[in-house]
């Protein structure tokens, strides 16, 4: 509805394999990051992608977070 009205809009996407492997790259830079500086990092790329039951690509924005509790894609 919102794209045939013309709007944009965000919305969350469970995590599948191809869009952990779109991520792992920045992931990585994270974890790195949060070695070295000890301080939590939260990354963001952008990339598109297209399920196998969408019509089209879209336009995906990804957040990578390493911490001491962790990371979290």
């Amino acid at each position: 509805m919102c794209e045939n009205k013309g709007f944009s809009y965000i919305i969350g996407l469970g995590t599948n394999s191809r869009l952990m492997s779109e991520a792992r790259e920045l992931l990585a830079r994270a974890v790195k990051q949060f070695e070295e500086s000890g301080e939590k990092q939260r990354l963001f790329c952008v990339f598109e992608y297209r399920a196998g039951s969408w019509d089209k690509s879209r336009t995906v924005i990804a957040k990578a977070e390493a911490s001491r509790h962790g990371t979290n894609v």
